[in-house]
């Protein structure tokens, strides 16, 4: 230890206590200060994992979501690629209430385009009910063929859609054949194509809800 000259021992002494004091204040609070840079540096870090989690999940989510949709999409192409073949290829002409059954499936192209470009929980939700409807529509068109009720006067059997005379003499004259809907013209298995197309909507709308209710509800 090197001596201090001209310090006396009194004042070696008292200056030491004032320096060990001041040493032993400060150190509470820079200790408190190194916890708080700590722990603030901890919460940025789990912040940001969180905030990365969450962009991973919504990644996914929206991946999976347009894999989805676009399944959706390829069912709806394939039906109405169906029904298009049925009628120019193998010449089964559609009545009235087949023309009406393929609107639904329109609706679910153009939902099914849109939610492959832009993936949104409720595009899933909209062709839950354009299926819905078109489950109703083939519903309805196989009870006409059943002869469960009644179809539309102008393609059920007995009725040439004619209001009057003159349109019955002026569709004879223009040889209109009008296709009825209550008489079915393709089966496979026993079952008409009005009856696919209520099974397959069912099934469909069915798996379109119960994918949608386990969709996350943020889009």
């Amino acid at each position: 230890m090197v001596r201090a000259v001209g310090i006396e021992p009194t004042l070696l002494s008292e200056l030491d206590f004032e320096s060990s004091a001041s040493t032993s204040s400060t150190t509470p609070a820079s200790r408190v200060s190194a916890c708080l840079v700590k722990a603030c540096r901890g919460y940025n870090h789990a912040w940001r994992l969180t905030a990365t989690s969450r962009v991973l999940y919504h990644a996914v989510m929206s991946s999976n979501l347009r894999q989805i949709l676009a399944a959706f999409l390829i069912l709806a192409l394939a039906v109405i690629g169906f029904v298009l073949f049925s009628q120019y290829v193998q010449g089964f002409q559609p009545c009235e209430l087949c023309l009406g059954e393929r609107w639904p499936w329109y609706v679910v192209i153009a939902l099914g385009v849109l939610g492959v470009v832009r993936p949104m929980r409720w595009i899933l939700g909209l062709i839950a009910v354009a299926l819905l409807v078109s489950a109703g529509l083939g519903v309805h068109h196989a009870g006409v063929e059943l002869h469960w009720w009644a179809g539309p006067s102008a393609c059920t059997s007995g009725n040439s859609g004619a209001e009057s005379v003159e349109e019955l003499r002026a569709m004879m004259m223009r040889q209109t054949q009008v296709v009825q809907c209550d008489a079915v013209s393709w089966t496979f298995f026993g079952l008409s194509m009005a009856t696919y197309n209520a099974l397959v909507s069912l099934i469909a709308a069915g798996s379109a809800i119960l994918l949608y209710m386990r969709s996350p509800h943020a889009d």
